[in-house]
């Protein structure tokens, strides 16, 4: 599930175009045969920040990033398990059951009145998301008092890869279906199938369709808040990072708006954990964004 603001188009996601000479990926672990130079003082030894928890996600442009624009802040319980995330001014908590996760999605501050969304997720014995529903609401009295109820379903293959969703507005009324394909371990192509709803439900007006590109090094589980913003995991992660996302999408709006074409990522390493990634994308109407996300961890 997604953080409040997300990729324009998607609502669903993304989009991206990259050839393989054109991203590239630098790591304070890369292999260097020159020696630094002898400053004739010693160095301090890199910090390794591998056992840290991830304390800061921050967005360097707020104005046309995709996905996502505002920096948060997560917190987490006694089982390391994420128990906030907050910024500008929206706070999400998150409670463990057995069987489920309930986020919580609040505005200006933690309270009743203040909930906008509430989303619980039924999980099976694998601890896998297998369906769950989203209540919005507008300054409710109680937690029953939502102005309306989606319901999401997840489909999983025999090697634990989520490969399907379908998400049924009101519970029951088809609003758009995902499929997902998998190669050597990452998830490569993304279709999102959507529905009409007000007029003809159940009709199939159009899909986009969402390519990816990998490099070769282990995932950063940091890289999830890039692009997807899953912030409930379902099903088995990617082995690798994203490096560019294609796009060829279906506009129901007849090409008003500026949706995103393609988006490259490059990443940099500190402490063997990811320390900023930069983005170049561009628009179907040619705008290019050029944005910096960097990390920071908490240590015990």
């Amino acid at each position: 599930m997604l953080l409040r603001k997300k990729f324009p188009l998607l609502l669903p996601m993304l989009a991206a175009l990259c050839f393989a000479s054109a991203c590239s990926k630098s790591s304070s672990n890369d292999t260097n045969n020159t020696p630094p130079p002898d400053t004739g003082t010693e160095q301090e030894p890199e910090q390794d920040y591998s056992n840290c928890l991830l304390s800061e996600v921050n967005y360097g442009s707020q104005l046309n990033s995709p996905f996502h624009s505002y920096p948060f802040t997560l917190a987490y319980d006694s089982l390391k398990r994420v128990s906030q995330l907050s910024g500008a001014g929206e706070f999400n908590v998150y409670n463990y059951e057995t069987g489920k996760i309930i986020k919580t999605t609040y505005i200006n501050s933690i309270a009743l009145i203040n909930m906008v969304a509430r989303y619980v997720y039924t999980l099976d014995n694998n601890g896998r998301i297998v369906s769950n529903t989203t209540a919005s609401y507008n300054r409710p009295a109680s937690i029953d008092a939502y102005t309306r109820q989606d319901k999401t379903m997840y489909e999983y293959n025999s090697d634990g890869y989520l490969i399907g969703e379908k998400i049924f507005a009101y519970g029951s009324d088809l609003m758009q279906e995902r499929k997902f394909t998998y190669q050597a371990g990452n998830l490569v192509q993304r279709e999102n199938i959507h529905y009409a709803l007000l007029y003809t439900p159940g009709v199939k007006i159009g899909a986009d369709t969402i390519t990816y590109t990998y490099d070769n090094a282990p995932l950063f589980p940091e890289a999830v808040y890039l692009h997807e913003v899953t912030d409930v995991k379902t099903g088995k992660p990617n082995k690798n990072n994203v490096t560019a996302i294609q796009l060829k999408m279906f506009d129901g709006t007849g090409g008003i708006r500026d949706y995103y074409r393609s988006i490259q990522y490059t990443y940099a390493v500190r402490g063997k954990r990811l320390d900023k990634v930069t983005m170049a994308a561009s628009t179907v109407k040619g705008i290019s964004i050029n944005d910096t996300i960097s990390f920071k961890y908490k240590c015990d």
